[in-house]
């Protein structure tokens, strides 16, 4: 089971390789930011191996209608991308 952690603003997150995965719930996003009124995964990178600064990140969010969809059509695309890249597919 993955390691679940929580950071400074109390959103739980999962470190996997030198790639943060933070859970932000929308009641903790600002209203001026995109998303408002959804939960987002927020998807950051570490500025060296596996700790200390994050470079800015993407946001997808996984609230609402298609938020599960959403999400299991990212792990695919994301999976697609790997086997494509290795010339295995």
């Amino acid at each position: 089971m993955a390691d679940i952690q929580k950071d400074s603003s109390d959103n739980i997150y999962i470190n996997v390789g030198n790639v943060r995965l933070t859970y932000v719930r929308a009641e903790r996003r600002s209203p001026e930011k995109n998303w408002s009124g959804k939960d987002v995964v927020r998807i950051q990178a570490y500025r060296n191996d596996h700790d200390g600064p994050l470079h800015t990140g993407a946001e997808f969010p996984v609230g609402g209608e298609g938020g599960p969809y959403d999400a299991m059509r990212f792990l695919e695309a994301f999976s697609a991308l790997c086997i494509a890249g290795r010339g295995d597919g």
